[in-house]
């Protein structure tokens, strides 16, 4: 093999040095380069010719399935490609890596929703900066709901790969959900794996829109008795939609926490999903630290809460199929 790629270099060499007589014709060149082409197909069959013949097939360890094996061994899944096209081996069977592979590409998915919907309701205005928080009125769980919608379509399309991955192959005599609960494993670690990393390790911003004009004028405007007040309007509005969100009260305290992060019913609809995503948005814009919550965005209760509103996600998204 070490002789044949060193007479192939010598040759190509040869090939570079050759050079076309000046002032020669079309017909020269065209000879000239079916030469060059038939040398180098020459080379290329003598290269592919004095090619090590691959390794002999292994046979599967005790207690490994052969399927699994198929897809591990590098001999029986070069013989399975060639024999099927390119598939791979029986074509069912994941190559290894893929389920954790798919899960962290859902885990980014899920948390940049996450992050959209947070920025809808201005959620991380306390660490922006100067920035205060933009008024809620009648049309913001409007605008929440179009973001929710638009930000589950990455979502849907990654954890449609993360379950095709974690598909048992046809001929495996194993447990059929073994696949099922590997893929909910490696996407919860993945996960908080990609929370870990954004917001404690990276420190990634809240995303927000810049102060507006009419947010300006809204902090800066003092409470009036005139009727009519389009300002004390927008306040009023923004408080009843907190309190009708929390059930009466305008103040976030541990009470909601707990209710935010309680696990979903099996047959909650996807409006009931949506409902509560929009309480844990509010939650976190609305959380009183002096009643004991801590929900900036690198503390432990952000995180029990954002993993559970990672969750609520995923159930939306299979709700709504």
């Amino acid at each position: 093999m070490e002789a044949a790629r060193r007479r192939a270099v010598l040759d190509l060499r040869c090939l570079a040095d050759a050079a076309v007589p000046p002032g020669a014709g079309a017909a020269v060149l065209r000879r000239h380069l079916a030469t060059l082409r038939t040398r180098v197909s020459e080379i290329a069959r003598t290269l592919a010719g004095a090619a090590p013949p691959p390794p002999p097939p292994r046979d599967a360890p005790p207690g490994v399935p052969p399927a699994k094996w198929d897809a591990v061994d590098p001999a029986k899944v070069a013989a399975g490609s060639a024999a099927d096209g390119g598939t791979g081996g029986d074509g069912g069977a994941a190559a290894p890596g893929a389920v954790p592979a798919a899960a962290g590409r859902l885990a980014e998915a899920v948390y940049r929703a996450g992050e959209r919907l947070f920025a809808t309701v201005d959620a991380d205005h306390r660490e922006a900066g100067e920035r205060r928080p933009a008024p809620l009125d009648a049309t913001s769980l409007a605008q929440f709901r179009r973001a929710l919608a638009a930000a589950t379509h990455r979502v849907r399309r990654c954890l449609a790969a993360l379950d095709a991955a974690a598909e048992p192959a046809e001929d495996s005599d194993g447990d059929d959900d073994a696949g099922g609960r590997a893929a909910a494993a490696a996407g919860f670690a993945a996960l908080q794996s990609c929370w870990t990393r954004h917001r404690r390790e990276r420190r990634d911003p809240p995303r927000g829109s810049p102060e507006t004009r009419s947010v300006r004028r809204l902090h800066a405007h003092p409470p009036c008795a005139r009727t009519g007040c389009v300002v004390c309007s927008r306040r009023v509005a923004d408080a009843a939609l907190v309190r009708r969100a929390f059930g009466g009260g305008d103040e976030a305290g541990p009470r909601a926490l707990w209710a935010a992060v309680a696990r979903p019913a099996p047959e909650a609809t996807p409006a009931d999903l949506e409902a509560r995503l929009w309480r844990a948005a509010l939650l976190v814009r609305c959380h009183q630290r002096r009643r004991g919550l801590r929900l900036n965005r690198d503390e432990a209760q952000r995180k029990l809460l954002d993993l559970r509103c990672y969750e609520l996600v995923l159930a939306y998204v299979r709700a709504a199929d």
